[in-house]
């Protein structure tokens, strides 16, 4: 009984830990902009609404 609850616990740890290094890496990734065809090259830069989270193109 002993093992199988150690064994229990033990998976949920493990999962707990792959969901949080899951959870860093999304957080880590850059947002990706496909290029216009009129930006002639230039690099656009996206502003993040702070209410709502989404991102967008500044005026």
């Amino acid at each position: 009984m002993l093992a199988k609850t150690l064994t229990v616990m033990a998976a949920v740890a493990a999962a707990g830990y792959a969901m949080k290094r899951f959870m860093e890496l999304r957080e880590q990734q850059t947002v990706r902009v496909k290029p216009h065809r009129r930006d002639n090259g230039q690099i656009r830069t996206l502003r993040q609404d702070p209410k709502t989270g989404e991102y967008y193109v500044p005026d």
